[in-house]
């Protein structure tokens, strides 16, 4: 039997792994995170790993949106020139049906193989301020490690 000090990723890791590819639309990662019931995807194209898009990426999108185009509206009102809204400045909100998963995924994404220590993939997770770590073998996702997962071993 393995104890806690032994394990490795491949011992905690969630192998059915949900990934999206990158040119997919935003209302399909919604949709796709609360079928799988997952937080988090990895975005792969032809099969390597190229980012990671997660739950709270998702709901912040609207929010920065909506930011930006107050942000836009104030400085047109400021200008002493009071200058006419230009004509491809439509609004950033209204551009969200056309967002893509490589508009907003993070592309700097933390990975682990499957024979890392569980210990070191925890560091990671504090060091990065993350809550999952995508396991990788050749590029290629073949699992992916929560904080929950490893909440989970210490309540064993």
């Amino acid at each position: 039997m393995t104890t806690d000090a032994e394990l490795v990723a491949k011992d905690v890791m969630q192998s059915a792994v949900v990934c999206i590819g990158k040119n997919d639309s935003l209302a399909e990662v919604g949709e796709r995170l609360v079928r799988a019931q997952v937080t988090g995807m990895p975005v792969v194209q032809e099969g390597r790993l190229v980012g990671i898009i997660t739950r709270s990426d998702f709901v912040r999108i609207p929010v920065l949106l909506k930011t930006m185009d107050d942000y836009v509206e104030d400085h047109l009102q400021e200008d002493s020139l009071q200058q006419q809204p230009r004509t491809e400045f439509d609004g950033f909100s209204s551009r969200l049906p056309d967002l893509t998963v490589a508009d907003v995924m993070t592309t700097e994404v933390i990975t682990c193989l499957p024979d890392t220590p569980v210990e070191e993939i925890a560091n990671k997770m504090v060091r990065h301020h993350i809550h999952r770590v995508v396991v990788v073998e050749k590029d290629q996702p073949v699992g992916i490690i929560e904080s929950l997962d490893l909440v989970k071993l210490l309540g064993r």
